[in-house]
C-alpha cells in the first residue's frame, strides 16, 4: 500500500477524532448517570417553531465521584488551573476555544436545561460542499436565580478570547431586563451572541433575534413548543417527563431553510438513516435502574409511528444473565449491523462533497482489494442483529465514552475472524509505513490501536465480537462471555413505546 493512503489513513484518522470531540459535547451533557427527569418548564421555554431542540435533565445533587459529571467538573478545575499557569499560551485559538466550551459543560449540568436551533444556513463551495454561512439557536438554562458560576465562567471566557482591538461587548435593557452583547471583527457577521438573566432562566443566543424569540416565548407572546399538540402527545408517549434527555426534530422545516444542493446533501443523509418520509419526530433515554431505555416517535404522512431503539435481550440472552455485575449502566440496542454500518457509512458521506464522498470511497475500496476481503460479505453478514453496550469494566480514568461493546456473531465464526485478521493485517501494513498510528495484535487474537496509549481494541469467541477501550478490558468481556452457555441467536426481543 502506497504512503499516499497511509496519509490518507492518518488525515481522517485525525479528521474523525476532531469530530468525535465535538459530538463529545453534547453526549458529555447527558450521560452523567443516574437522573431524575426533564421538567416541564424546558418545553415551555422553546418556540414552537424550532427546527431542532434537545433537553438534559439535571445531575443529582450528590453525584457519585465516578460519574461523567464528577469527571467533567475535575477536567473544568485543572484546565483552569492550567490557563492560570499560562501552560495553553502555545495552543491556537480554535482549540482552545473547544478545550475552553467543553470544560464548561460540568456547570451546565448543575441545571436542567435546552438547546434550540432555529435556523442554519451554508453558502455552496466550488468542489460542490457547503460551508457554514449563519446559525440562529440559543442555550436555555433553567437556574431559578443560581446564576453565579455561570455568569463567572462566562467572564472567564470573555478575558481569555477577546480583546479590546477587535472584540465589542455591549449591554442594553429590554422590558427592564440587562441584556449582553458580544460581537468580534475576527468572526463572521452572522456570528453575535447576546446573553442575560429572562425570570428563571439564563439564555445565552447565538445569531440576530435568537435571544428575542426565546424573551417572546418566556413573556408570553409567542408559543412554545409545549403548546403544540403532536409534541406534547409524542413527548409524553415516549417517556419524556421521566427521561434524563430528549431531542425532537422537525425534518420538513430542515429541508424548507436550505438551497437547492444542500436540500439535496440533506435528503440524501435522511434516506441513509432511514429518515426520508419522516416530517418530525421525537425521541428520549431513560434510565430504568441501570438499563438505558432509548425510543421514539416519528410522523410520516399524517400517521405517527413508534421506534424502539432498545431491546429487551440480545443473542437470546437476558440482561439478568447477560450484563456484567459490575456494570452501573447498559444499553442493548436492536440494530441490524448491515444496515446501521452501512446507513452510517453512507450518511457521514452523503454530507461530504462530490470529490471527497469519491475519495473515501477510493480508500476503503483500495484496503479491501490489498486485504482480499469484502467487509459487508466477509464481516458484516456474519453478525447477528444487536449491540449491547456497557461500562464495564471501568476506564482506569473515569473517562466518558470509554465503553464495551459486544456484538453477537449468527454464523461462520472462523470466517469471520479470519475476514477480520486479514483486513487488519493489511491496514497494519499500510500504517506502518507513514505516521505515528500503528495496529498490533497480540497472542491471543486481540487486536489493537497503539498511539502511545493501547487501545481501542477488538476481540472475539465463537458467538460474539468484543470492541473497548483496551486489551485488558477486552480479554475481561472475552473471559466473562465463554462462561456464558451457547445458546441459539434470535433476533433481539423488542421494547413496546409504553412501560
Amino acid at each position: 500500500m502506497t504512503a499516499q493512503y497511509s496519509n490518507r489513513l492518518e488525515r481522517l484518522h485525525q479528521h474523525q477524532m476532531l469530530r468525535r470531540c465535538r459530538a463529545c459535547a453534547i453526549l458529555l451533557a447527558v450521560a452523567s448517570g443516574s437522573a431524575a427527569a426533564i421538567p416541564p418548564s424546558l418545553p415551555d421555554a422553546i418556540p414552537q417553531d424550532t427546527v431542532v431542540a434537545f433537553f438534559v435533565d439535571a445531575r443529582p445533587e450528590q453525584p457519585e465521584p465516578t460519574s461523567v459529571a464528577s469527571t467533567l467538573g475535575v477536567a473544568t478545575f485543572l484546565m483552569d488551573q492550567i490557563s492560570r499557569f499560562g501552560l495553553f499560551g502555545s495552543l491556537d485559538a480554535e482549540c482552545r476555544g473547544w478545550m475552553d466550551g467543553l470544560a464548561s459543560l460540568s456547570l451546565l449540568r448543575d441545571h436542567p436545561h435546552a438547546v434550540a436551533l432555529f435556523d442554519v444556513r451554508a453558502g455552496k463551495l466550488k468542489d460542490g460542499g457547503h460551508r457554514l454561512a449563519g446559525v440562529n439557536a440559543a442555550l436555555v438554562v433553567h437556574t431559578a436565580g443560581d446564576n453565579a458560576k455561570i455568569e463567572q465562567r462566562i467572564q472567564q471566557l470573555l478575558n481569555t478570547h477577546t480583546n479590546s482591538d477587535e472584540s465589542r461587548l455591549a449591554t442594553t435593557t429590554s422590558d427592564g431586563r440587562p441584556i449582553f452583547t458580544f460581537r468580534d471583527r475576527r468572526l463572521p457577521d452572522w456570528f453575535v451572541v447576546n446573553w442575560g438573566v429572562v425570570g428563571e432562566y439564563y439564555v445565552v443566543a447565538l445569531g440576530e433575534g435568537s435571544f428575542q424569540k426565546i424573551v417572546d416565548v418566556l413573556d408570553d407572546r409567542a408559543q412554545s413548543l409545549a403548546a403544540d399538540a403532536w409534541f406534547k402527545k409524542a413527548f409524553d408517549k415516549v417517556r419524556g417527563p421521566k427521561a434524563f434527555f430528549a431531542i425532537t426534530a422537525r425534518f420538513d422545516r430542515i429541508e424548507a431553510a436550505a438551497d437547492t444542493d444542500l436540500a439535496k446533501k440533506i435528503a440524501r443523509v435522511r434516506k441513509a438513516v432511514q429518515l426520508e418520509d419522516v416530517e418530525r419526530g421525537v425521541w428520549s433515554v431513560v434510565f430504568d435502574d441501570r438499563a438505558v431505555r432509548a425510543q421514539g416517535i416519528v410522523r410520516r404522512g399524517g400517521r405517527s409511528d413508534p421506534q424502539s431503539l432498545t431491546t429487551l435481550q440480545i443473542g437470546g440472552v437476558a440482561p439478568e444473565r447477560l450484563i456484567p455485575a459490575d456494570a452501573t449502566a447498559y444499553a442493548m440496542l436492536d440494530v441490524a449491523p448491515q444496515r446501521f454500518l452501512s446507513g452510517l457509512s453512507e450518511a457521514y458521506l452523503a454530507s461530504r462533497s462530490l470529490n471527497a464522498r469519491e475519495s473515501s470511497r477510493r480508500y476503503w475500496r483500495e484496503l479491501q482489494r490489498e486485504a482480499e476481503v469484502s467487509i459487508e460479505r466477509d464481516i458484516v453478514s456474519r453478525l447477528g442483529r444487536g449491540v449491547v453496550i456497557h461500562n464495564a469494566p471501568p476506564h482506569p480514568l473515569r473517562l466518558p465514552l470509554m465503553w464495551t461493546l459486544w456484538l453477537p456473531i449468527q454464523r461462520e465464526p472462523e470466517t469471520l475472524h479470519a475476514g477480520i485478521d486479514r483486513l487488519f493485517k493489511a491496514w497494519q501494513h499500510q500504517l506502518a509505513n507513514d505516521g505515528m498510528l500503528r495496529l498490533r495484535k497480540d497472542a491471543d487474537g486481540v487486536w489493537y490501536l497503539f498511539f502511545g496509549i493501547n487501545g481501542p481494541a477488538l476481540g472475539m469467541t465463537d458467538r460474539w465480537l468484543v470492541i473497548s477501550f483496551s486489551p485488558p478490558a477486552v480479554r475481561q468481556s472475552i473471559a466473562f462471555l465463554k462462561t456464558l452457555a451457547a445458546e441459539p441467536l434470535p433476533d433481539p426481543t423488542p421494547e413496546g413505546t409504553n412501560h
